[in-house]
């Protein structure tokens, strides 16, 4: 056996995992439909799809197909089914499980709370990261999650005809956490080898359908004991010449502590001697102005760059003793004078979208004005609350004003939906949208079962 010279696997099996079957490695559902993809290591283009109620004993519903993709019609909403392709000689393939329901957006990917495919990492799609590549093709990426669980696994996507339709490329093993990002021409993705584990760096040159081995920036642990890293897909800065990623060391018993990771923007990004870390900033309630409350920690930090030209972090913050309607983000100054400084307190924001749950902020060069997507809260009771995603924009940086809702689901379960973890980009006069979707019977509103595509149009209108 080869070692391991590229991150991609198609999919993703295991040493002892039988490759030989046929993969279901997409899954979309719409309210009466499933459109799903296949891979076949034998490649014999000719199959009989096979599906039917599961936890019945209904005779499977057959039909024979060609190509490595099909759509299955006429199936009853919100029941669940199970799906399999099988070989003509009648080898079948594994059972993916699935729930017709309608759903806000395109959907990209979906995941039954079920489903035992990818346990080795998870049951639950998480950590949107989605980008555009010169061609115009769209790129989206997901991690496998579940609570305690090894979270180890991220599955890559591309669109060609601008999110209307998507199709799967490849699984990323051993990643979690993963971020795309353009630099100097070259795609790249970083992220953790596991929860708490290594930093991680690849790249590819054919738009991901391959990528350059995983190489390790710092080491870490694991899930299930030690301290390492974590990073959630936020934008990749470059500023003054050097290239600029948040992250968190972090651990079980040691919460989140924020930290910045930088290289110099003509160096060599696959060679750990060029990336240096500052040192972990650990928050305290009194010195950032919020006496009796309990820190938990700053996470998931949005480099950007001040109207001053300071280059600095805004963050989420976890901390209880507070009200989510007084939400308040810490923003943290990053020394560019000295890649393994000390991260500052710059100042304490009003931020509506700031508490218990990732926003993504970035700068519209067109309007002028900073943007921003997050969850909004409508209750301080309601702590848990990730039903309503909405967009926001601020001339400063530092005074919010909060537009319609992209998705309202204030009238749906908090503890059961969830529209979270936005990541966009701007495309023209629209924004793209990727959001992690949890809803039609997913195992909470945290563990979405759905990722899905989404386009605000004209966004530049609803600033004024």
């Amino acid at each position: 056996m080869q070692g391991k010279i590229h991150w991609d696997e198609r999919p993703y099996r295991g040493l002892l995992g039988d490759h030989s079957r046929v993969s279901i490695t997409r899954l979309a559902p719409g309210e009466t439909t499933l459109t799903l993809e296949w891979l076949d290591p034998k490649n014999e283009g000719e199959y009989i799809l096979e599906w039917r109620a599961w936890y019945t004993n209904e005779d499977w519903c057959r039909r024979d197909v060609k190509g490595y993709e099909a759509e299955i019609t006429g199936l009853t909403p919100y029941r669940d089914y199970e799906v399999r392709v099988t070989r003509m000689d009648g080898e079948k393939g594994e059972s993916r499980y699935f729930k017709p329901a309608p759903v806000c957006g395109t959907v990209i990917n979906y995941l039954h709370p079920q489903d035992e495919r990818y346990d080795f990492s998870g049951r639950a799609l998480c950590s949107p990261s989605l980008i555009k590549l010169p061609s115009g093709k769209l790129l989206a990426s997901m991690d496998v999650y579940k609570g305690g669980g090894p979270n180890n696994l991220s599955l890559l996507f591309k669109s060609c005809d601008r999110g209307e339709t998507w199709h799967y490329i490849c699984d990323l093993y051993p990643l979690f956490w993963g971020k795309l990002f353009l630099h100097g021409g070259r795609l790249y993705m970083i992220g953790c080898s596991a929860e708490f584990g290594d930093m991680v760096i690849g790249a590819s040159d054919d738009e991901g359908e391959t990528w350059t081995a995983p190489v390790h920036l710092f080491a870490g642990a694991c899930t299930v004991g030690g301290n390492g890293y974590e990073q959630s897909p936020m934008p990749v800065l470059t500023h003054n010449g050097r290239i600029y990623v948040s992250a968190e060391y972090a651990g079980r018993e040691l919460g989140r502590l924020p930290c910045m990771l930088s290289a110099a923007e003509d160096s060599d990004l696959l060679d750990p001697a060029n990336w240096h870390a500052t040192k972990p900033y650990e928050a305290d309630a009194d010195l950032l102005g919020m006496p009796g409350v309990r820190m938990e920690c700053l996470i998931e930090g949005n480099p950007f760059i001040t109207p001053d030209g300071d280059l600095c972090v805004m963050y989420r913050v976890d901390a209880d003793g507070t009200g989510l309607l007084d939400g308040r983000s810490v923003v943290l100054k990053v020394d560019t004078e000295n890649p393994d400084g000390e991260l500052t307190l710059h100042k304490i924001i009003s931020m509506p979208v700031g508490y218990r749950s990732k926003f993504m902020l970035r700068y519209d060069e067109v309007s002028g004005y900073y943007i921003a997507i997050g969850n909004l809260p409508t209750s301080n009771e309601r702590y848990q609350q990730r039903n309503i995603i909405t967009l926001l924009c601020s001339k400063d940086s530092e005074n919010w004003t909060v537009l319609d809702p992209i998705i309202d689901g204030g009238r749906e379960q908090i503890f059961e939906v969830g529209y979270q973890y936005p990541s966009f980009l701007f495309d023209g006069e629209d924004i793209l949208l990727q959001v992690r979707t949890a809803v039609n019977g997913a195992h909470n509103f945290h563990d979405a079962n759905y990722a899905t595509f989404h386009v605000i149009p004209d966004f530049r209108k609803l600033l004024k």
